[in-house]
């Protein structure tokens, strides 16, 4: 009896056994489950954080862009700038020089029209009865013979 006991006892403890690694069985497949699902959540989290790290490094390689686009106007703007105002010295100048050359043309006309004045009046042609008197009809026609003779 004692041995059918025993074999009850080692039985029930055998059950027991079973049950317990049957319920530790799900305990670890569940906990291998949510840690799985756990893991995928991480993952999944670093991805999104590999791919937001993507995303600011092209963000921040399109701000260096634009920063280096905007120093390359602003050295464009300032050489306008400059140019700009070389210009409007250059105009300043040039508009000295003009007021200048006006006020020499003027003094120039002034001193033309004084010397013209103070010209005695010359008539370089003679007048036509003085040319007549000088005439000889005989000269006259020696004269065109001379012409007809020097074209031939």
């Amino acid at each position: 009896m004692q041995s059918l006991e025993a074999n009850a006892a080692h039985f029930v403890k055998s059950q027991q056994l079973d049950e317990l690694h049957l319920i530790l069985q799900q305990h670890e497949d569940a906990a291998k489950k949510e840690f799985a699902e756990k893991m995928a959540l991480i993952q999944a989290g670093l991805d999104a954080a590999a791919q937001r790290d993507e995303h600011f490094e092209a963000a921040i390689s399109r701000l260096d862009d634009i920063a280096i686009r905007l120093a390359e106007m602003e050295q464009r703007v300032s050489a306008s700038a400059d140019l700009a105002n070389q210009m409007d010295a250059l105009k300043g100048d040039l508009s000295g020089n003009v007021q200048e050359l006006h006020l020499k043309i003027a003094t120039l006309k002034d001193d033309l029209q004084q010397q013209i004045s103070a010209m005695p009046v010359q008539n370089t042609h003679p007048a036509p009865k003085a040319a007549a008197a000088h005439a000889k009809p005989g000269n006259a026609k020696a004269h065109s013979n001379k012409k007809k003779g020097s074209a031939q």
